[in-house]
């Protein structure tokens, strides 16, 4: 089940990938945006409408996101040591807003990214010898794969040389900390009363790794925050032992991996 508490005025694109991403889902909203583009350079604006100039290049993110995901899947089926089939998944990019109150009214919003939340991406697998740990192996391998496209599809849809912006992603945060000599933690029901307090993170990780280790699940993370545009937070995955399934999250995040792209200098802000 999937929670999504959208601020009033961000813009949510859903992606459904049922039976795979097609050549033509792709190419039909790439036309979609290079009409749009065509509009804006020569300043045709009547007709425009936010779903063409900012849901295509959100769902274009969505579709990207889950179409990498299918090819990888497939190359993996070809030569790795299982075989993995792709659940019905679903997931939303969109833009994220920051509200700035007084007196608990809103009287302003600045947007800060876009953002993304792969609600549930899921697939069967199989090891190829029957062997629980290559499965298992395969499991966490496939799981990080999806992590970092949950950055990397962004950074090249909405970054450039002309538009510098950086994503994060639970994989990219827990690299950055152990680039920078941080320890990485693995927590479990044994040892979860001894890791808590050494960790410099939000209350609510910490209350989320306990509850999720306390039912048999194994997390990782890493001692501290960091720091990637104007976020702060810790990368995170919470995982089954057993088969190597878990959640790839980022501190702040909503139901399912999260990541922002920072492009603070390039979105407008808006007033209410």
């Amino acid at each position: 089940m999937a929670t999504n508490r959208p601020i009033a005025g961000e813009f949510y694109a859903f992606g459904i990938d049922l039976q795979g991403i097609s050549a033509k889902q792709l190419e039909t909203v790439k036309a979609r945006m290079e009409s749009v583009k065509a509009q804006l350079e020569t300043q045709q604006f009547e007709g425009l409408t936010k779903d063409g100039l900012i849901g295509d290049i959100l769902y274009a993110g969505a579709l990207s996101y889950f179409a990498a995901n299918d090819m990888n899947l497939k190359m993996l089926n070809r030569v790795g040591q299982a075989l993995a089939y792709r659940q019905p998944s679903f997931g939303t990019f969109s833009t994220n807003l920051i509200p700035i109150y007084s007196f608990c009214v809103p009287r302003q919003v600045e947007m800060s990214g876009i953002l993304v939340d792969m609600d549930a991406v899921a697939q069967s697998l199989w090891a190829k010898n029957n062997d629980a740990e290559v499965s298992r192996t395969v499991g966490q391998q496939v799981g990080m794969m999806l992590s970092a496209l949950e950055h990397r599809i962004p950074e090249l849809l909405f970054t450039d040389d002309e538009h510098p912006g950086e994503a994060v992603s639970a994989v990219k945060a827990l690299a950055i900390a152990s680039a920078e000599g941080q320890r990485i933690y693995t927590v479990t029901a044994e040892s979860v009363d001894a890791v808590l307090p050494a960790l410099n993170i939000a209350i609510e990780v910490k209350d989320e790794i306990r509850a999720a280790v306390a039912v048999g699940r194994v997390a990782t993370v890493s001692q501290n925050n960091i720091s990637v545009g104007d976020w702060t937070g810790v990368g995170y995955i919470i995982a089954s032992p057993e088969t190597g399934a878990g959640a790839y999250r980022i501190s702040g995040g909503s139901n399912g991996p999260t990541i922002l792209v920072f492009l603070q200098d390039i979105l407008p802000h808006s007033q209410f």
